[in-house]
């Protein structure tokens, strides 16, 4: 209020009658010096530079008002720039001289956004997951609130002041560390600590733990003689099917097919997408599986890695980067005029292949038959080993 109140006074007392500006704010910035130049737009102009609208300026006239040359009008949208900040003024409307003799319009005031307007973001991650998507709601807890329910510590975030930053209020701050939990799979944010804006800084300023909700295991209060009631009523089959079925999700990923340009890139990434395919239906998501996507495991790459890259002894630390229980690859070559297919399947945990397959056909069709037929024991090995391990 007092910078609105310095903008009416200084025009006011300035010649007799100036036109009056309001200008409206939402973000607290230091005053653009006079030494920096302030540009002015027309309406029919925009900046090339990115941009955000941080107030707004009106130009009028009232019966004693005499000062309102076009320069008078850009020189107090100028000035109410530089008080509140800004860095250029975007004529948004403008009347040229009609029954009265004066300018009249509004205007926006924009700061230009460079890397230096974005808060520093610092982060520490301890593990990830596939990314959440935008649908499923981040639960965030304050300081003082504790979750309700069992969780791990995956990561935490900082969120500071550059010294130059403006993108930087309450929500910018919570959308950020929303953003960042989303990206590593947690399920909620911690709230460590913020401070509000003060004298040191024009920015909300805090920090965050990531966390992950941990599902627990339901365990059985039943007696002695109602477990085995219970067991000699139960058909085998559905107790087979119970105890193979994992306590939490388990994560198996599908590399890209690797075939050293024997087939074509479309035709690598099919046969992926049907190995894929068998795995979704042998590891179906209601059993707790859960078959990775091409997306999943882009997301999770290190940055200096391609996903085509990878193969070989390159599987199980591709599968430990991307947080997969399982990893499998299918590598294309030939035999004499044969297409063949070799297929490996491992446990990351313990680096293990636990099973795998070849075929070889003449043609791709016979190929992608021979992995619909043989692929789906290869993933049931999965199950036998989740059930061995319970």
């Amino acid at each position: 209020m007092k910078k609105i109140f310095f903008i009416l006074s200084a025009l006011i007392l300035t010649n007799c009658a100036p036109p009056t500006t309001n200008v409206t704010k939402y973000k607290s910035l230091p005053s653009t010096p006079d030494s920096q130049k302030v540009f002015i737009y027309s309406p029919s102009k925009k900046p090339e530079q990115k941009y955000v609208v941080i107030g707004t300026a009106s130009f009028n006239i009232d019966k004693q008002t005499y000062i309102c040359e076009y320069s008078d009008m850009t020189n107090g949208f100028a000035k109410a720039c530089r008080i509140i900040g800004g860095d250029a003024v975007m004529i948004t409307e403008m009347q040229e001289p009609d029954f009265t003799s004066c300018y009249r319009g509004s205007a926006n005031i924009i700061k230009f956004v460079t890397d230096e307007s974005y808060a520093k973001i610092s982060r520490n991650i301890i593990k990830k997951y596939p990314p959440i998507p935008d649908s499923q709601a981040v639960k965030t807890y304050s300081k003082s609130e504790k979750p309700n329910r069992e969780f791990q510590v995956i990561g935490s975030i900082e969120f500071d002041d550059t010294g130059k930053t403006f993108i930087c209020d309450s929500t910018d701050m919570m959308e950020t560390f929303t953003k960042e939990c989303r990206k590593i799979g947690g399920d909620a944010i911690q709230i460590k600590n913020i401070k509000k804006p003060n004298n040191y800084s024009t920015c909300y300023r805090g920090s965050a733990d990531i966390l992950k909700f941990i599902e627990k295991k339901t365990v059985s209060t039943v007696s002695e003689s109602q477990e085995k009631t219970e067991i000699k009523k139960a058909p085998a089959a559905e107790n087979q099917n119970k105890k193979a079925t994992p306590s939490h999700t388990i994560y198996v990923a599908v590399l890209e097919t690797v075939s050293h340009s024997v087939i074509k890139q479309n035709e690598n990434l099919y046969l992926t997408d049907v190995l894929r395919e068998v795995a979704r239906r042998v590891l179906p998501t209601k059993a707790n599986y859960l078959i990775m996507t091409r997306e999943n495991i882009l997301a999770m790459l290190p940055p200096d890695k391609s996903i085509e890259e990878c193969e070989g002894g390159c599987i199980v630390e591709t599968g430990r980067n991307i947080s997969a229980d399982y990893v499998a690859q299918a590598r294309i070559n030939t035999y004499g005029s044969k297409i063949t297919i070799g297929v490996e399947l491992y446990h990351t945990a313990t680096g293990n292949l636990i099973s795998s397959f070849n075929a070889k056909s003449d043609d791709l069709d016979n190929l992608e038959k021979e992995i619909r037929e043989k692929a789906p024991d290869m993933f049931s090995e999965i199950k036998v080993l989740e059930a061995t391990e319970k």
